[in-house]
């Protein structure tokens, strides 16, 4: 935390000094990550709803919780498969249907594991205002991480 200090005076009503103090302030040295994530469109909600798949949707949710800048989800498929007790084949497969109902969208490889994005429509991790421009690059295909 930081902390700052502000000398203050209190004077009365013929503006005689009355008293000297010092106010204290404190806050904390990391911002609130609240201020670089906005959630956004709730029509894109109800398209989860009509998720059918329980697997689908246990998978949309763990790839909610590890997104990064650029909405890139960090945890590769198996770590995924490992923490819902899955078999990385099920996620796998799961992925492909979430992307082609337009949730998350292959970015390519990291390494050589797939690089996977969640769609700026359901959480966006960045700059408030980015979000349009990310929602407009999505929906037109192109790489806006």
């Amino acid at each position: 935390y930081l902390m700052s200090s502000k000398k203050r005076y209190v004077y009365d009503d013929d503006d005689q000094l009355v008293d000297v103090y010092f106010e204290y302030t404190s806050r904390s040295r990391h911002r609130s990550p609240f201020k670089r994530f906005t959630m956004n469109d709730p029509d894109a909600y109800d398209e989860v709803a009509k998720i059918k798949s329980a697997v689908d949707l246990r998978v949309l949710c763990l790839c909610q919780r590890y997104v990064d800048y650029g909405n890139i989800i960090t945890a590769t498929q198996s770590e995924i498969a490992s923490q819902l007790g899955l078999h990385q084949q099920n996620v796998s497969a799961s992925m492909k249907r979430l992307e082609s109902m337009g949730f998350v969208r292959k970015m390519g490889k990291r390494g050589t594991v797939n690089k996977w994005a969640l769609s700026p429509r359901l959480l966006f991790m960045g700059k408030p205002r980015d979000h349009k421009v990310a929602i407009l690059k999505y929906d037109a295909g192109e790489d806006w991480a």
